[in-house]
């Protein structure tokens, strides 16, 4: 039985131990037709950057769909961060349930050391 937050949506939060870098799942494969190509990455921006304690964010755009890790100063303003925004439709670009945000597996430091090193 999947895990849920209290709003329903299944975010995967107990797949990993709570971090202060989440992980942005549900997210469009590319940019819809008619829409500039860092409209995802804007979108995220936008949600995320007004949030208690953000600190940064890292999105990628792979041939294999969008990929994103959200950091925040602490473990609690991650939490507050799912708590608020797990499901948010993304300004109509997240389908099916919007966007599922779990605590990534590791911090934000650790993913763009690893990503600097992969081709696309």
């Amino acid at each position: 039985m999947p895990t849920s937050t209290l709003s329903g949506v299944d975010s995967g939060v107990d797949r990993n131990p709570p971090i202060n870098t989440l992980y942005v799942e549900n997210l469009p494969l590319s940019p819809p037709l008619g829409c500039t190509p860092g409209i995802i990455e804007d979108c995220l921006r936008e949600l995320f950057q007004t949030r208690p304690g953000y600190e940064n964010l890292l999105f990628r755009q792979k041939r294999t769909g969008s990929m994103c890790y959200v950091e925040f100063k602490d473990v609690s303003s991650a939490t507050k961060a799912i708590d608020e925004l797990d499901g948010n439709a993304l300004n109509g670009l997240a389908k099916h349930g919007g966007i599922h945000l779990s605590y990534s597996k590791n911090p934000l430091s650790f993913q763009t050391h690893t990503n600097a090193n992969r081709p696309d």
